[in-house]
């Protein structure tokens, strides 16, 4: 087997299947696009120009038309045993893509848009590069007893 090709697609259907489902809940969720994205447990900014205000005092009212609309800065959301294995086997992917995303949101940049085109390229290469290490050990292995046989 060639692991620095079966661990880079592994890891990148794992990706794809959390982003499906947080997609998903996203939009099935709130029936009004929210400021932040959750994908997995991890909040994403999508408007890094609008300022943080503080929370509006809660006012009655009588229509919809009117009514103030709140979302959650801070949930408390458990991850699947999906998610922990793609951020426990892809954390070194997870740390430059998570100051990547931090760093182009500070300037304004949608964390959503750089976490999606960065993580699976960080990913995908983390994974090739474990596979080649794997590669590179049971092929030494192989090759061992061979280089040890006495010659004539």
């Amino acid at each position: 087997m060639r692991w620095r090709v079966i661990l880079p697609i592994c890891g990148l259907l794992l990706f794809a299947w959390i982003s499906y489902h947080s997609f998903q809940n996203y939009y099935s969720l709130n029936h009004v696009q929210g400021r932040y994205f959750w994908w997995g447990a991890l909040r994403l900014d999508t408007d890094q120009q609008r300022p943080k205000t503080p929370p509006q005092p809660i006012q009655p009212c009588d229509d919809h038309q009117g009514c103030a609309q709140w979302e959650p800065e801070y949930a408390w959301i458990s991850m699947s045993w999906q998610e922990k294995v793609l951020v426990l086997t892809g954390m070194p992917a997870f740390l430059v893509g998570g100051i990547l995303f931090y760093v182009l949101g500070r300037a304004g940049i949608n964390q959503v848009w750089t976490f999606m085109i960065a993580t699976p390229v960080l990913l995908a290469g983390w994974y090739y590069l474990l596979g080649w290490l794997i590669d590179r050990a049971a092929d030494r292995k192989r090759r061992l007893p061979s280089d040890l046989e006495c010659r004539p």
